[in-house]
């Protein structure tokens, strides 16, 4: 079913989109690619998933590229508005987390799939882990929300007050939108994060579309 192939399809999707930025790109085009990178290796981790006899691999793939992501958002979000605070030490603690992701023998579940979205829980032994990761890449997600909307406010010119409403766009795309569509499905909160990261496609389009207009 087409169903099986909704992960490879937003891999090549998100690739391509990443391949423009790097020819076409003229802000901060190397940032944006790797953030665009790294929401393909999440599709391509689920894909490995999907596609084999559910190959646990692909899990360790799609986390330790999605726990880097809060970091690298952060991190465009300050350079868009010359205010470099707090992006590089979220990505350093995101690393953190993103190597245990690939150390630890079973960080992360596998459930059960409807249709192409995966349920996903820690794995017994890990609570501790998965609920710090869980609190660090929401809480994160959230506090940026807020930080994007505060330097709004503070925005010195229309230019750059318009590219945080873009990321400010970018960001709502996939939170907490991925909450609402999950709770009216009336599904499991554990589907979430597959849901979230499927509708982070709307952001690569975005985050591309700010790397490839001229900044004034």
């Amino acid at each position: 079913m087409i169903f099986e192939y909704r992960a490879l399809i937003l891999a090549v999707i998100e690739i391509a989109i990443m391949l423009f930025v790097l020819s076409r790109g003229v802000s901060f085009k190397k940032l944006i690619a790797s953030i665009i990178f790294f929401l393909a290796m999440y599709q391509i981790g689920e894909a490995i998933l999907l596609l084999t006899d559910y190959d646990m691999t692909g899990l360790k793939i799609a986390y330790f590229a999605t726990t880097l992501l809060p970091g690298l958002g952060l991190i465009l979000v300050e350079k868009l508005s010359k205010e470099e605070r707090f992006g590089k030490y979220v990505l350093t603690f995101g690393a953190v987390l993103s190597v245990l992701f690939v150390l630890l023998p079973e960080p992360v579940y596998f459930h059960e799939k409807i249709s192409c979205i995966l349920k996903i829980t820690s794995a017994g032994n890990t609570g501790f882990f998965y609920n710090t990761w869980a609190v660090y890449y929401l809480g994160t997600l959230a506090l940026s929300i807020i930080y994007i909307i505060w330097l709004i406010w503070k925005a010195n010119t229309a230019n750059e007050r318009y590219n945080l409403w873009l990321m400010l766009l970018a960001y709502l795309a996939f939170f907490p939108s991925s909450i609402i569509l999950v709770y009216i499905l009336k599904l499991d909160f554990a589907f979430t994060a597959s849901v979230m990261c499927s509708l982070a496609v709307i952001t690569t389009f975005i985050v591309g579309f700010i790397s490839v207009r001229k900044m004034k």
